[in-house]
């Protein structure tokens, strides 16, 4: 498996990840999210790649609030159904966590529903 940042080409298969958390999000629309997330500093999107091929993503963006320190903050982490359980959504997360002590981080937000 190998853990990359994403990339304008990786597009369809963002899209089609995407819909398995539930969001039916135009893909042109996602491309320009997508864009505007490659280009922005505060923005981090991961992708595991396992035989060519996107089966899931980490997407995080700088936290700042005024009540607590600096943190990462993760918008979205999706592992394709297929290939849940074997260690590719860790991956991402230890990928994350290694990007924000680069950035001088010492915690990671995330939410998650129940659904």
């Amino acid at each position: 498996m190998n853990i990359r940042p994403a990339e304008m080409a990786d597009a369809k298969d963002l899209h089609w990840l995407s819909s398995e958390l539930g969001y039916l999000y135009p893909l042109e629309k996602l491309k320009i999210n997508l864009a505007r997330a490659i280009a922005d500093d505060k923005h981090c999107l991961l992708v595991a790649i396992l035989d060519g091929k996107v089966y899931g993503y980490c997407h995080a963006e700088d936290y700042e609030p005024l009540y607590a320190d600096h943190v990462l903050n993760i918008l979205g982490l999706v592992v394709d159904q297929t290939k849940q359980r074997q260690g590719i959504g860790s991956r991402l997360l230890a990928e994350m966590a290694k990007v924000a002590l680069s950035k001088g981080m010492t915690a990671i937000r995330l939410n998650s529903s129940q659904e």
